[in-house]
């Protein structure tokens, strides 16, 4: 009998805090770094993943995500962190870098249109569409996973398109995203199957990690 093909498997990370993240300010595109509570949480990621068989560690090119990415690396002794913009997060338009309430106050009618739970797409003005980002992130994921066919890569990103990644995955309206958005520094766990080129999710959001006091 032949034996199966192994499938690649790919660690996701959602990157850890911000100051803006506490302060409940929309960051898409803008680029703040990560607070004092939020290295520290990086730190607490990094050293769940220490016996993790990873070859390669992908992120966003956004600070946030960067820094996650490079404890992650430290401690791996993972040598190069590889950025991609596809693992972006999604570009928010004219709300990126406003607080919610006042992006509310502002724009309300967008606001309540993306809660719709429809098949309808969606933008900010100005902004990305959830159909765009889902697609981006898919193909990058994709594409890296591809590279390093068989062994386990670390890719560090952003909720919102964890969250739309997770609805296309599944078949859900967008707007449902917001359900299935992780945690900051919480671990998921991907397998790209190499029989049929399917996805399949192994964990979610898993934050065990986040209350070791060390």
């Amino acid at each position: 009998m032949a034996k199966e093909p192994q499938a690649t498997r790919v660690i996701l990370v959602r990157h850890a805090p911000t100051a803006e993240n506490a302060r409940h300010i929309l960051i898409g595109r803008t680029d703040p770094p990560l607070s004092t509570h939020g290295r520290k949480l990086a730190r607490r990621v990094a050293k769940a993943l220490a016996g993790a068989p990873i070859v390669a560690i992908c992120s966003s090119p956004r600070l946030r995500a960067q820094q996650t990415a490079s404890a992650i690396a430290r401690r791996l002794a993972v040598h190069e962190v590889l950025t991609d913009e596809r693992f972006a997060e999604i570009d928010l338009g004219v709300v990126d870098g406003m607080p919610v309430w006042e992006a509310y106050e502002r724009y309300q009618p967008w606001f309540e249109a993306s809660f719709i739970e429809d098949e309808r797409d969606f933008a900010f003005p100005g902004g990305e569409t959830w159909s765009h980002a889902a697609d981006r992130f898919l193909r990058g994921l994709t594409e890296a996973a591809m590279n390093y066919a068989t062994q386990t890569i670390c890719v560090v990103t952003h909720g919102a398109v964890l969250g739309l990644f997770h609805a296309c995955l599944c078949r859900l309206p967008f707007a449902r995203f917001r359900s299935y958005q992780p945690h900051h520094a919480s671990i998921s766990e991907l397998v790209l199957r190499a029989t049929d080129g399917t996805w399949e999710i192994v964990r979610w959001n898993d934050t065990h990690h986040l209350s070791d006091p060390s």
